[in-house]
């Protein structure tokens, strides 16, 4: 059951604000060489101005919504396992001005037929071509799984997934999850997670069209012209109709309960990441190898410190291991301050270091010397200094 994987390079720090870094490493896996894969690429909450792009897509194709070319904060595609891995070696990160982790994840699962998956939410869809009435349709929706999700109706929330399904459904006329059935002229989602929002409160293209809620009716639709209370898309080109549940017509089916391709929970859809940095970010990484034969999932790790001959737990609640048995810490580091609360304290574009010369016998002591702009804007000089705290090391008064 582990013979299909993601595998993840090691960390790296890039250089802010600096094109075309080498992001290679990402490697897939255990699949059959003449399958057809469906990857993703994606940046997850990058700081502003970091993109990506692959130098060789040969043998790729950019799934619906998405093209090969140019900077990307994610890419989804299709091809063999051989030509995604040639892809992914020529991945190349942008980096700006913005400093913060940089953390890339790659998806892969072999491409059913059948199904088209939308990079934007992470859903896949099944067009069914039997015809149905609404309520059939519903129904039947409801009766399907795939990956490990329930199906639903489809539920058209926003201009991008209705032009989804308009490029990658042939048919015309069909149901997805919008009725008045409860209540006329009052338009509400009935199936998947947004089911019960009300979207419309009256009919007409535009009457009644609740603000921040995607409507895209045809000129005098909906009207409830013999007690049409069901909703289909693609109508007379790309818009909405409202038609009498005696229609049969074709509908999709559509997985997928999230909003952020991240948070996908499909079975048999494996995954990896890795968290590079931009500029110079702590971070504390782990790779616990348990072989093949052991479900590395079913693991868990904490963050301790050491100090003055204690472990001490640095937070309670243990941090899962990935299907790989790779785990982050970097939350549980405490960069804030030093092993003993202290920490220097500088303004933008300063900088935070000093040198101790050893004993000077001449002079008496050690001498401490400070870099000079730490003093810039702060009205202190060092003549004004007549005492030092320096972590644990000396505490007192200084010449």
């Amino acid at each position: 059951g582990f013979g299909q994987s993601v595998s993840a390079p090691d960390s790296k720090s890039f250089i802010p604000s600096t094109a075309g870094q080498d992001a290679s490493g990402f490697v897939l896996s255990g699949f059959s060489a003449t399958s057809t894969l469906l990857a993703s690429i994606s940046l997850v909450n990058p700081p502003t101005g970091t993109t990506f792009y692959l130098n060789d897509t040969r043998g790729l194709v950019a799934a619906s919504g998405f093209t090969l070319s140019g900077n990307k904060t994610r890419l989804v595609v299709t091809g063999t396992m051989a030509s995604i891995n040639t892809a992914l070696t020529s991945l190349k990160v942008n980096t700006g001005s913005v400093r913060g982790n940089v953390l890339l994840s790659v998806a892969t699962t072999v491409n059913p037929v059948g199904y088209y998956y939308n990079g934007v939410n992470g859903h896949f869809y099944r067009p069914i071509t039997t015809t149905a009435t609404y309520t059939n349709a519903r129904a039947a929706s409801l009766l399907t799984t795939f990956k490990g999700q329930q199906g639903y109706l489809v539920t058209i929330t926003s201009a991008d997934e209705d032009a989804f399904i308009f490029n990658n459904v042939p048919q015309s006329n069909i149901w997805f999850a919008l009725t008045d059935e409860a209540s006329e002229a009052r338009w509400t989602i009935d199936a998947g997670p947004e089911k019960g929002t009300l979207i419309k409160i009256n009919n007409g293209q535009l009457n009644g069209n609740i603000p921040g809620q995607y409507n895209n009716w045809a000129p005098g639709e909906p009207n409830d012209s013999g007690n049409e209370d069901y909703a289909v898309t693609k109508w007379n080109g790309s818009q909405w109709n409202d038609l009498p549940n005696n229609f049969n017509n074709p509908y999709v089916i559509e997985y997928g309960t999230w909003s952020n391709p991240d948070d996908a929970t499909f079975t048999e859809f494996y995954t990896n990441s890795v968290s590079h940095s931009n500029g110079e970010v702590l971070s504390a990484k782990f790779n616990v190898d348990f072989g093949g034969n052991v479900d590395e999932t079913k693991f868990s790790a904490k963050g301790y410190t050491y100090t003055n001959n204690t472990w001490n737990v640095v937070n309670g609640t243990a941090k899962q291991l990935s299907g790989l048995g790779k785990v982050d810490l970097t939350s549980l580091l405490d960069t804030a301050k030093t092993a003993n609360g202290y920490k220097a304290l500088t303004s933008a574009g300063q900088t935070e270091w000093a040198i101790i010369n050893p004993y000077n016998a001449t002079l008496g002591g050690h001498q401490l010397l400070i870099d000079e702009r730490e003093f810039d804007g702060t009205g202190v000089s060092p003549n004004d200094i007549t005492s030092i705290k320096l972590f644990d090391i000396y505490d007192g008064p200084v010449t």
